[in-house]
């Protein structure tokens, strides 16, 4: 199966008390005590999802997250570069573990960026 760049946004939720990256084409979602943690975790879910549509053949992972979500994503920044490599570096375990980063961000921000897959496909 090809890759698939999928854009996310990234936002604090009180409801549930920790940070979320929700992916707007598939909506994945993953979740963290800060930013790098949530768009890392996010990074996994999304790997998981295409390993599964390979694997199975048959598995739909195009699902528009909620009009809530996308309409954040409108107004969101972009994440700086570097934080998502962080994550990213995290998240395929190219991290070294003794290195944990903590990003303290303001609650009432919001953040977009795209994974970094090279080939994208189109939704059925």
């Amino acid at each position: 199966m090809a890759g698939i760049r999928e854009q996310f946004v990234i936002y604090y939720s009180k409801e549930d008390g920790c940070w979320l990256a929700h992916g707007l084409r598939t909506d994945e979602i993953g979740t963290g005590d800060c930013v790098v943690d949530a768009v890392a975790d996010f990074i996994k879910a999304f790997d998981q999802i295409l390993r599964l549509a390979e694997r199975e053949g048959d598995v739909d992972i195009f699902r528009d997250a909620p009009e809530h979500v996308r309409q954040m994503a409108k107004t969101a920044k972009p994440l700086p570069g570097e934080i998502f490599e962080i994550a990213h570096r995290r998240a395929r375990g190219d991290w070294p573990r003794e290195f944990r980063i903590h990003v303290d961000t303001p609650k009432s921000k919001r953040y977009t960026a795209r994974t970094r897959t090279p080939e994208a496909i189109a939704p059925k």
